[in-house]
């Protein structure tokens, strides 16, 4: 493993990166810590592969997103999806903006878990999080959360909606730091 983990031997293991989100993105075990550990040393160096290899990480990107928005919980939280993202290099706005198209449970349950745990994470100055500091401060998720809590039945999802809105209000308001 300390051979894949320089930096000049990572040529000669291209095949680690679509392993690693392989297996971020069926969430196995506890290949977390070892899955973030390659992804920091290989993720933007994929950019530079042949086009046939970086289509493929990019249409598995999209898949991952589109499932991860549509099952609620998961092991993997949406602000981490996000960060491998931006991790990667990706913009992430188009992701976003997939994501403002959802109206269905899973994707608002993570929306308020989202704004939620967005005060807790620490502020990278990768341009990512500046997009997606943003984007939470925009009107988008306001209405997302307002649309998503008036159509709620069940009373718990509801409780969640309501106090990330009632979160993303104080925001606005000045109250906090988003």
């Amino acid at each position: 493993m300390s051979d894949v983990l320089r930096l000049e031997a990572i040529e000669q293991h291209k095949d680690i990166l679509p392993r690693t989100l392989e297996l971020l993105g069926k969430e196995v075990g506890d290949s977390g810590n070892y899955s973030w550990l390659i992804l920091n040393k290989v993720a933007v160096r994929w950019r530079d592969w042949p086009k046939r290899e970086r289509l493929a990480i990019e249409v598995f990107m999209r898949a991952w997103w589109r499932a991860a928005l549509s099952e609620y919980p998961r092991r993997l939280d949406i602000f981490t999806l996000v960060d491998i993202t931006g991790t990667m290099g990706i913009d992430i706005r188009a992701y976003l903006s997939f994501w403002e198209s959802r109206s269905d449970r899973p994707a608002m349950r993570h929306l308020a878990c989202l704004v939620e745990d967005f005060t807790v994470h620490s502020a990278p100055t990768e341009e990512w999080y500046d997009v997606l500091d943003r984007w939470i401060g925009s009107m988008a998720p306001r209405r997302m959360l307002e649309a998503a809590l008036s159509a709620e039945s069940d009373s718990q999802t509801a409780q969640e909606i309501s106090a990330a809105l009632d979160i993303w209000k104080a925001w606005a308001r000045g109250e906090g730091n988003a």
